[in-house]
């Protein structure tokens, strides 16, 4: 049976046959993450598809798991053969019919459907300017660890959080580079991985190929630039030995920048930080830092907090499990994660 673990460091997350909530958890209203049997759909191959042929099949698609329900697909997911759908709100549930979950969930090319969850920022770190504060540097002791070494070279960590600073004089010289798309025509796919000029990374919040840190209007009306991906992004790898700020983890790294949390409350949905996943990997990333989590707590049926299974009750144990180790806490020894499952 698969669940949700926190383990030290790391979180392993299970996609598939998750047991319902006690609590429901804040999710994105009318918008779901269905997940495909690979029998019957592959994504990675649609996406490969030119615009118009790829418009097409998803309209197809969204009319094929949900008739007459003006569905919209409006994310494509390769890495785990998901999509995300999009339905108005008075299609969700309408008098006398299905809710659009049972729809899908019953749909025989459907592996798993469940709402599209919002995460949030993780509200343990703070900035620490200067290293005589970096109070955590003990704990781990990298002092020692850095006697044996210090840096890492052809490492990318793909950090998925409210974006960074990418002219901070710390971490300019660390941040990833697409060279493809640096070298490429402006406005054109350069490398043929499905997304524009995106160049040191990719915005998943506001659908654009600048991964930079936003200015901000919090709840409370204090307006502000983000600051938490720029942190996490520093703790892992500031540049060391230049004479500013603070210092790294690791003292020269790649930092891959990954925009999937933002606006007043730093969060962002399933749909975006799967599909941030999917890009890390497809871009080289070696490590994924996600220091997010997502347990608001909703009043409610109980429908918004549970993730469906589909008709048939053993294709956990047919399809395998898509199970996906990220880094949740920076420490010498990173959680590297693996991908795994069963054709």
């Amino acid at each position: 049976m698969c669940y949700l673990t926190r383990l030290i460091g790391c979180v392993t997350v299970t996609l598939f046959c998750s047991l319902p909530q006690a609590a429901a958890q804040e999710s994105v209203p009318g918008e779901y993450v269905v997940v495909m049997r690979r029998n019957a759909v592959n994504i990675a191959e649609i996406n490969a598809l030119g615009t118009d042929a790829k418009g097409d099949w998803k309209k197809g698609l969204a009319e094929r798991l949900l008739p007459d329900r003006d569905a919209e697909v409006i994310q494509l997911v390769g890495l785990v053969n998901a999509v995300g759908i999009r339905v108005p709100a008075e299609k969700i549930a309408p008098a006398g019919q299905p809710r659009v979950e049972l729809m899908a969930a019953t749909n025989e090319e459907v592996l798993l459907v469940e709402p599209n969850f919002i995460y949030y920022q993780d509200q343990t770190t703070s900035p620490d300017p200067e290293i005589p504060q970096m109070w955590f540097l003990g704990p781990i002791q990298a002092q020692p660890a850095w006697q044996v070494r210090n840096s890492s070279e052809g490492v990318v960590v793909a950090v998925i959080d409210t974006g960074v600073y990418l002219q901070h004089e710390d971490l300019a010289d660390q941040i990833w580079v697409n060279e493809i798309e640096q070298s490429g025509e402006q406005h054109d796919d350069d490398d043929d991985n499905q997304f524009v000029d995106d160049v040191h990374g990719f915005d998943f919040f506001n659908s654009d190929p600048d991964p930079s840190a936003d200015f901000v209007t919090r709840e409370n009306g204090v307006q502000e630039f983000e600051s938490h991906g720029t942190h996490v992004a520093g703790t892992i790898g500031a540049m060391g030995d230049n004479g500013k700020g603070i210092v790294g983890i690791s003292r020269k790294i790649t930092i891959m920048p990954i925009k999937a949390l933002g606006g007043p409350r730093g969060s962002g949905d399933t749909i975006n930080l799967i599909a941030a996943i999917d890009y890390a990997v497809q871009n080289g990333a070696t490590i994924i830092n996600a220091s997010w989590g997502g347990w608001r707590s909703l009043a409610g049926d109980g429908t918004n907090g549970t993730r469906l299974r589909s008709h048939n009750q053993d294709d956990c144990a047919e399809q395998g499990s898509f199970v996906r180790k990220v880094c949740l806490a920076v420490g010498w020894k990173a959680c590297l994660f693996a991908w795994k499952t069963k054709r």
